[in-house]
């Protein structure tokens, strides 16, 4: 069975006077063996390889940032796929 990849990509929207970047939040992914499994975000994207399965995008929460998920923030993913998660 194939892994297959996802592309984690941290937007940070600094509307209301806030200063954090993307790297001040911390990203985890839960799902079949993902690697890396916790890391900081990033605006390019960081290559999480997963085996295929469900799994979840979240973030440790950063007051008084709001998060806000895609819909590719939680599903499943096929062996050899690739999938960009916002």
């Amino acid at each position: 069975m194939l892994p297959a990849h996802l592309i984690v990509i941290k937007q940070v929207t600094n509307n209301d006077g806030g200063t954090a970047n993307p790297s001040d939040f911390i990203m985890f992914v839960n799902g079949n063996s993902p690697s890396p499994s916790t890391f900081p975000g990033s605006e390019v994207g960081t290559d999480v390889t997963i085996y295929p399965g469900w799994y979840n995008v979240d973030e440790y929460y950063n007051l008084p940032y709001i998060k806000y998920f895609s819909g590719d923030c939680s599903t499943y993913i096929n062996s050899g796929k690739q999938r960009h998660v916002p």
